[in-house]
């Protein structure tokens, strides 16, 4: 093959191929927060790659966490969350509307700094996928619906070739929100959205205390003409301390005397 065909070849070949992408929380760490008061907080400068990336996610040949945004939060005690997420055409200043937006979350964390970073080829992430059910191969490995698995190229395999699985991030799934309904999730994707298909989602869960991750990405799974765009997204993680952790932190605030005077 000539050189210029060949280089050719490997371009349309790329062209195909799923992208490969680390998982990270860059710029998308949500916080830490320890259960005493309640607080909100909002990153709103974020975009998705394409419209689809989380409703590929609900089918059986799963999808490629490279087409979702990742973001984590922390809590050191127990708390109920609100997680809302919404389309924010102004979130860069090349970012556009018309995200239909979704979100999973997972107790867990993928691997971090100074850690090598997960991501879907990873060879042991292929070599776990392999051993999931048809259909084969799998898209990638990201599952918007259930606990799934990801590594990354720190395992090694053994000298048969095969892989210790107990190497790879485990992200216990929790829940999900999507917007909409079979009209952009599609007729027979494995989510029940919203109803409202109006570019925001909310979903509320109470927690124990640990850390925790969020797939963000589009719903529109019967949409995908403009992959590669960044749609723009906000995120607000909102956190309600339980009531006894509520009242020991206002108690805690006031002055002696009359802390003092409050004692029989």
């Amino acid at each position: 093959m000539k050189p210029r065909t060949f280089l050719t070849a490997l371009a349309l070949l790329a062209s195909v191929l799923p992208a490969s992408a680390h998982i990270s929380f860059k710029t998308r760490d949500l916080g830490t927060f320890d259960g005493t008061s309640s607080v909100s907080v909002t990153i709103d400068n974020q975009t998705v790659p394409n419209n689809s990336g989380w409703a590929d996610g609900t089918y059986p040949a799963l999808a490629d966490s490279h087409k979702v945004r990742a973001f984590r939060f922390t809590l050191a005690a127990p708390a109920t969350i609100t997680l809302a997420v919404a389309a924010n055409p102004a979130a860069t200043d090349k970012s556009i509307g018309g995200l239909l937006p979704a979100f999973s979350l997972y107790a867990g964390l993928p691997h971090l700094p100074p850690d090598a970073l997960d991501y879907d080829r990873a060879p042991i992430t292929s070599a776990w996928l392999a051993t999931l059910a048809a259909p084969q191969p799998k898209i990638g490995a990201f599952d918007a619906l259930h606990t799934f698995r990801i590594g990354s190229d720190a395992a090694k395999p053994t000298g048969t070739g095969s892989y210790d699985f107990s190497a790879l991030s485990t992200l216990t799934f929790v829940g999900y929100a999507a917007d909409g309904g079979p009209a952009n999730l599609g007729e027979v994707s494995g989510a029940t959205g919203d109803g409202a298909a109006d570019g925001r989602v909310t979903g509320t869960w109470q927690l124990p205390a640990g850390s925790y991750t969020v797939f963000v990405g589009g719903a529109d799974h019967a949409h995908r003409e403009k992959s590669g765009v960044g749609y723009g997204v906000a995120v607000t993680l909102k956190i309600v301390a339980p009531p006894a952790a509520a009242s020991a932190a206002h108690n805690s605030h006031k002055p002696a005397a009359a802390q003092d005077s409050a004692k029989p």
